[in-house]
């Protein structure tokens, strides 16, 4: 009797095993498969490291790979090849500025055609004629308030609900301060904090961002008139443009944003253009 059941038991498990191995054999030579081994090379991308200076650094940015397991079997059930069909996994570079924060941060990936608007707000003026145009014109700004319009929670909300980022700038960061304005901030737009904002490189400021793992924004454009004007002649893959809240941006700002859209630029957030 124990050896019928172990015969049995032996054979099944003989039988299981023949049938993987024979559904794997018919997957590995089928045409689809051989196919996709050969031709994946066509739609994959390698990642790029971030580039690293002495004291700034540009983002990497991430490589493709096709799963061929998940393709193959996706595409077997609408009967062959199809790019469409076709499952990616991301390659995250091996340097990245994810882990990265004691240097700055003054542009984008250079290969992308994408520029980002920034605002270094120091009062009240013309902030609701600023978003007024940016959501006109379905553009994401990225606001730096300073220490007294940090903590006007109507104006963070409302920056929030018009789809525009919240950061804060300082002439000289405090690590204490800057911990609990990033709670303060939270706890009205359940978003944190990710930059810190200076126009030039600053050591000591630089380090109190980084204890609280914020990267340090220096903007690549820095303007404070004539901004039209500024920025067609400037304009470049990469670029962060910082603007002060003044009459002349309100002017200008949506010729600049239409320019640089009939330039091919693309206008993303701040946090997209540093995206790796």
């Amino acid at each position: 009797m124990f050896k019928r059941i172990f015969s049995f038991f032996l054979l099944s498990i003989l039988s299981f095993f023949l049938t993987t191995l024979s559904i794997k054999y018919i997957k590995y030579f089928d045409p689809l498969m051989i196919y996709l081994k050969e031709n994946t090379h066509l739609y994959e991308k390698d990642a790029e490291d971030a580039v690293l200076n002495d004291f700034s650094m540009l983002p990497g940015r991430k490589g493709v790979e096709i799963d061929i397991d998940k393709s193959y079997n996706l595409m077997k059930k609408y009967g062959g090849f199809n790019e469409q069909l076709l499952v990616y996994k991301d390659i995250v570079p091996t340097i990245s500025i994810l882990d990265i924060y004691d240097k700055y941060i003054n542009s984008g990936n250079l290969d992308n055609p994408n520029i980002s608007l920034i605002f270094k707000i120091d009062n009240y003026d013309y902030i609701n004629e600023i978003v007024s145009i940016l959501k006109d014109k379905d553009v994401i700004g990225t606001f730096f308030l300073n220490d007294e319009l940090i903590y006007d929670k109507n104006l963070l909300i409302y920056l929030y609900l018009n789809n525009q980022e919240v950061e804060y700038y300082s002439d000289k960061y405090d690590f204490n301060k800057l911990r609990y304005i990033d709670i303060y901030v939270s706890s009205y737009i359940s978003k944190n904090l990710s930059f810190c904002y200076d126009l030039e490189y600053n050591k000591t400021n630089i380090e109190t961002c980084s204890f609280k793992r914020l990267h340090m924004v220096i903007p690549s454009l820095n303007i404070n008139n004539h901004p039209f004007y500024e920025v067609s002649n400037n304009l470049k893959n990469g670029l962060i443009i910082s603007f002060d809240n003044n009459q002349m941006l309100i002017k200008e700002l949506r010729y600049i944003i239409n320019y640089t859209r009939q330039k091919n630029y693309e206008i993303v957030s701040l946090k997209k253009l540093l995206e790796e």
